[in-house]
């Protein structure tokens, strides 16, 4: 999402949301150009913003890579919080998945920018850390919900919470992965169908399905 001529220069917005404004332009001219294919010089274009303004949120590359990161950490911190008491393990998860079908539908340039960021850590030991530390953060979350549902009963006795929180990871980042070099790969009826199946090995009812989704805004698009 390039600035827009009506919108008002990141420098006059709150911190919180100038930073906010120049990741999501970030993802969006990183995601149409590529990571190594684009300069800061180029991002300051699309943002309106001198060099020496944006060095000031993000010096490099890889701070961008790190507020994205941690864009991502609240997010995920946040809709867990958000969640109602006595809510299943199972329904956490659709509940999760939903979530990430919405921000797809916001912002389709996300999973090219993840993918991007994944070869990037490959190369980068800086980036590598930062993705693991991550990754692993929201292993020990999923752990803690798998931990509490473990002891409600809600899976089977002898359940590894860590293993489980592994797998579920594994499974999540092989379908954006699939569908980040696939267009026309069904997301969100492989996304179901894994949940579909996880309930199914733990003997638990499986949610009503999300609300359909509205059609891309743009023609010719396929949905999640």
């Amino acid at each position: 999402m390039t600035m827009n001529p009506s919108d008002p220069p990141p420098t006059r917005l709150p911190l919180a949301e100038r930073r906010r404004r120049i990741l999501g332009t970030a993802v969006s001219v990183y995601a149409q150009h590529g990571f190594h294919q684009t300069g800061m010089r180029q991002l300051c274009t699309a943002l309106g913003m001198s060099p020496g303004a944006l060095y000031r949120y993000f010096p490099g590359k890889e701070a961008i890579i790190a507020g994205l990161v941690e864009m991502d950490r609240e997010m995920v911190q946040r809709n867990l919080q958000s969640l109602p008491e006595g809510i299943s393990f199972v329904e956490t998860l659709q509940h999760m998945m939903e979530v990430t079908m919405e921000e797809l539908q916001t912002n389709e340039g996300l999973l090219a920018i993840w993918s991007e960021i994944a070869s990037e850590a490959t190369r980068n030991p800086a980036v590598a850390a930062l993705l693991s530390s991550h990754y692993q953060h929201i292993e020990n979350l999923l752990a803690t919900l798998a931990t509490a549902a473990l002891k409600r009963g809600e899976l089977r006795p002898g359940t590894h919470p860590l293993d489980l929180a592994r797998f579920i990871m594994a499974t999540h980042d092989g379908m954006m992965t699939r569908r980040a070099i696939d267009p026309a790969y069904p997301l969100q009826k492989v996304a179901q169908a894994n949940l579909a199946l996880f309930a199914h090995a733990i003997g638990a009812p499986l949610p009503s399905p999300p609300p359909r989704q509205k059609p891309a805004k743009k023609a010719g698009r396929p949905q999640p």
